[in-house]
């Protein structure tokens, strides 16, 4: 069985972090896991060693610790790891360490998200790369912008897709029923961290111009990592009422995200930047309806809007035209299905 370190500096819910945790608790045929946690994240406590993959929490105390250096050289020796497995620049950073103390071991690193502007750190990223074994990413879209807009070498990037399942949640996530919506509204919901790539404006201006006035029936839910960002957009396009009248749900960051999805009517994801998006993929995987920017990834994923509905990226009033049509086709639905037959 080949045996691989995966090096993770973050644990709290997101994509990657999901895609970590569910490749953990599943059993493995080919390759043992030893998941090495630089940081410390609210997901820890699920990771399940019961098939055999191990993780270790090792969180260092400074950009780059030696002491944990030592003792991920130390686990590779004892336990014969072939494979290094990055995420991010940081812990590209240690894999590279590890592979000049390890000449034999091959690092492989993973590019989850495009990046927010080119400094050293994109530039060193880049270069590293160039030395790995392998660089992967997670979507076709993603690649060919790797290659055009940012120069990375052609033969050394390929494309895994990010796998998704559906994985019941673990005891005590009894706290999503705090957040139960009403089902006589029409529930939106966005799962995002507030971050870079993220465009949870577009909606809250869309919300503003035209939802809150035209559409009363529609709430909205976003989860997902608050931030500075959230802050501007609340003072920007809401009002006290908006917020105390349930209308705009800042939920916060919420583990398992995927169980909300029962009792919404309409997940929605908006970015300008994007290289997958496991929080979509598992929506369209639980039949849900979906609409998405028109960014290349979600055209590429959707099949040209063929599998969920698109809108402009960025465009509040296209936005709220292709909201508006998929509310109507809900209540024609609704209707329908409340209709007795004749007799």
């Amino acid at each position: 069985m080949l045996k691989v370190l995966h090096i993770r500096s973050s644990f709290d819910p997101g994509g990657t972090e999901t895609l970590l945790l569910n490749t953990f608790n599943q059993s493995q045929s080919f390759f043992r896991m030893y998941l090495v946690l630089l940081k410390d994240g609210t997901l820890i406590q699920q990771l399940d060693e019961k098939n055999g993959n191990r993780y270790y929490k090792w969180f260092r105390k400074r950009f780059l610790d030696f002491s944990v250096l030592r003792s991920m050289n130390k686990l590779i020796r004892q336990q014969d790891i072939k494979i290094i497995h990055s995420h991010q620049f940081i812990e590209l950073i240690y894999a590279t360490l590890l592979k000049i103390m390890n000449p034999k071991i091959k690092v492989v690193h993973q590019i989850h998200l495009l990046f927010e502007r080119r400094n050293l750190v994109f530039y060193l990223e880049k270069y590293i790369s160039s030395f790995t074994a392998r660089v992967l990413t997670v979507s076709k879209t993603a690649r060919n912008i790797l290659l055009q807009d940012y120069g990375f070498t052609p033969g050394n990037i390929s494309v895994v897709y990010n796998g998704i399942k559906d994985i019941p949640a673990p005891k005590g996530s009894d706290h999503h029923q705090s957040l139960q919506p009403d089902p006589a509204k029409f529930n939106v919901l966005m799962v995002a961290n507030f971050v870079f790539g993220k465009d949870h404006r577009t909606l809250l201006k869309a919300y503003d111009l035209h939802i809150r006035g035209k559409m009363p029936d529609v709430c909205f839910y976003f989860v997902g990592r608050q931030t500075a960002i959230s802050e501007k957009l609340k003072k920007t396009y809401l009002n006290e009422k908006d917020l105390a009248e349930k209308r705009i749900n800042f939920c916060g960051a919420i583990p398992n995200s995927r169980q909300l999805l029962g009792s919404y009517d309409l997940a929605v994801m908006s970015c300008v930047s994007e290289t997958f998006n496991i929080a979509l993929a598992e929506a369209v995987f639980a039949n849900k309806k979906v609409l998405a920017s028109d960014i290349p990834v979600f055209r590429e994923l959707s099949a040209e809007g063929k599998y969920f509905h698109l809108f402009k990226t960025g465009n509040p009033d296209d936005f709220f035209e292709q909201l508006s049509i998929i509310r109507q086709n809900n209540k024609v639905s609704e209707q329908t299905n409340n209709t007795k037959p004749y007799k």
